[in-house]
């Protein structure tokens, strides 16, 4: 299991909590947004406290119970359907935890914000596309707004410009994720929320 600092521990609830609250004051009154991510494997943050099983399935043993606000690593993905459940492999502990609880759309553990991976972001500033990866390449497209919801396709590390990009669907062409220098996350991978309530 992997232990951040109480700072980073901090700055990543911070985060998080910053993206509910943008993606809510994207939100007409009363309406209902729903944002999914499709999980993969990568970093995780558990919301609350996961008991970690030997298998797959929930009927395996229980290996250890981790607490809230853990960080784990996820190894391998599986769409557990007869038990309603998104379940992940762990690199450490060895064994499975609750990812997703499909039934009650109710997400268990969040792929921290630190990471991208390709799927659908929401624009947390206007962006601006361009014809390749780099910076330096030339403008294809006006600019895309703030809250704007894009579909990334591929994600590079630029070093030397300091910047994660990723290339998008459409408009087609190269947007800026984030920015490695300054820490400034100018796109932000779609978690699972609901904002306001339901029509009844």
């Amino acid at each position: 299991m992997l232990e951040p600092k109480d700072g980073a521990r901090r700055s990543e609830t911070e985060d998080c909590n910053r993206q509910l609250r943008f993606a809510a004051a994207c939100a007409e009154p009363g309406q209902v947004v729903r944002i999914s991510v499709e999980d993969q494997p990568g970093h995780y943050i558990l919301a609350n406290s996961a008991v970690v099983r030997a298998g797959c399935s929930l009927e395996t043993y229980i290996v250890v119970d981790l607490p809230g606000g853990a960080h784990v690593q996820v190894l391998e993905v599986a769409d557990v359907a007869v038990e309603n459940r998104i379940r992940g492999r762990l690199e450490e502990p060895e064994g499975w935890i609750t990812l997703c609880d499909t039934e009650h759309l109710k997400r268990f553990a969040w792929p921290t914000l630190n990471q991208d991976w390709l799927g659908d972001y929401i624009l947390s500033t206007y962006s601006v596309v361009r014809a390749g990866c780099s910076l330096k390449s030339a403008k294809v497209a006006d600019d895309l707004a703030t809250g704007a919801n894009v579909r990334v396709l591929e994600i590079v590390n630029i070093a030397d410009e300091k910047r994660i990009r990723g290339r998008i669907e459409k408009p087609a062409g190269w947007i800026t994720l984030c920015d490695t220098e300054h820490l400034n996350r100018l796109a932000w991978p779609m978690l699972d929320l609901m904002v306001g309530r339901a029509p009844s």
